[in-house]
């Protein structure tokens, strides 16, 4: 979540990276359309990520969607959400965030069950830090939300478990993500214009999200900000999200 400059800021990095991938990357077509358009449907089962990007092919997040709007909206093309839990997060974003600010109010952080004990520092094999959760472990769609050091929460991401048991990051509007994940990877990348870029969750490509998480880094993976700049990331699987909002949060 950013302020006006910097969503322009971030979309035009976003726009130096698809030009960088230029060639390296699969692009999904999607037709124009109005992001509300994803905001339908409900009855959740795991599909392919094949299916998924039918069900976004016609959809656009339009000018101005920030990365929790692609988040919500993949999740909505998955069916684990309703269009009214969609409305429901949206509100307690945009209804309690102070003009101006970057971060993430707590009530949004409360209806995603975010605290000390399920932050994260990296993506370990067999949690090999306590800081750290093994991938097996994500095994349901959901919500990845990150904070800088020093900072509160301010990027969305989603995670999609397909009906393989597949794993898929879906990142809009955090180019630097996508740089650490390119880094690291010999896999190729997929664009769906207008919503996000898709990595599938593999033992290298979760190498360039740990480096990515340990600070920015360029194309070539090398570090680009201070030895002490890092960031953290909480896991919400989407039932979470839907369980809070069935039992009234504190946030509504």
């Amino acid at each position: 979540m950013k302020k006006v400059k910097q969503k322009r800021l971030v979309n035009a990095r976003a726009g130096v990276l698809l030009a960088m991938l230029a060639g390296n990357v699969v692009v999904v077509n999607a037709n124009a359309g109005v992001f509300d358009a994803c905001f339908g449907g409900g009855g959740y089962k795991p599909v392919s990520e094949e299916k998924m990007a039918a069900r976004l092919d016609k959809i656009s997040l339009g000018p101005g969607g920030v990365c929790y709007d692609s988040a919500l909206c993949m999740s909505v093309a998955e069916k684990a959400l309703t269009s009214e839990e969609v409305a429901s997060v949206r509100s307690v974003i945009r209804d309690n965030t102070p003009k101006g600010t970057t971060e993430y109010p707590p009530e949004y952080l409360e209806l995603m069950n975010i605290n000390d004990q399920n932050t994260y520092s990296a993506i370990g094999e067999n949690n090999a830090s306590p800081n750290s959760i093994n991938l097996n472990d994500i095994n349901e769609s959901g919500f990845l939300n990150f904070k800088k050091n020093g900072e509160g929460y301010g990027h969305t991401a989603y995670i999609q478990v397909t009906k393989d048991g597949d794993k898929f990051l879906y990142n809009w509007n955090q180019p630097q993500l996508d740089l650490g994940m390119m880094s690291a990877s010999t896999g190729t990348p997929v664009s769906i214009p207008g919503k996000a870029i898709r990595w599938q969750l593999t033992d290298e490509t979760v190498q360039g999200f740990n480096k990515f998480l340990s600070g920015a880094v360029d194309k070539a993976g090398n570090a680009t900000l201070p030895a002490d700049f890092h960031w953290e990331f909480n896991y919400t699987p989407y039932e979470q999200v839907t369980e809070n909002l069935a039992h009234g949060s504190n946030a509504l």
